[in-house]
């Protein structure tokens, strides 16, 4: 594990069979800023207020599809992808973000990243409490 619940990508591979089974690994509570690429962690929340908290990462984003029940493994995910911010008026697949839900799950995501994270522009994000 690297510090803030991420796991590398090549060790996830080998550490699990597949996204539905990350479900039920230790959770993170708090965002990790600019993952880069092969970052994969496992977000749940207990108060509604921090529900979308997983979507703020130091990076600005595109939801560019979702996907219904889809095989993820051993069991059914809903997904989501996005695309990132590359330059003004710009968006890029070169790195790109994929949500994983689980309907038994609600308060959880399973938050992978992909691609050359390089390409993507400095994004000052600020939260509101």
């Amino acid at each position: 594990m690297l510090s803030g619940g991420l796991t590398d990508w090549t060790r996830r591979t080998a550490m699990m069979s597949d996204i539905y089974d990350f479900f039920n690994t230790e959770s993170v509570n708090t965002i990790v800023n600019r993952p880069t690429r092969g970052a994969m962690f496992h977000y749940s929340w207990s108060e509604d207020v921090k529900k979308d908290d997983w979507k703020v990462d130091g990076y600005r984003w595109r939801l560019c599809g979702s996907e219904k029940e889809r095989n993820c493994g051993s069991g059914l995910c809903d997904r989501m992808y996005f695309e990132i911010y590359d330059i003004p008026r710009s968006w890029s697949k070169y790195f790109t973000k994929t949500a994983y839900f689980r309907r038994d799950c609600p308060n959880s995501v399973v938050i992978s990243y992909d691609g050359d994270e390089k390409v993507a522009q400095w994004y000052r994000v600020t939260r509101t409490v």
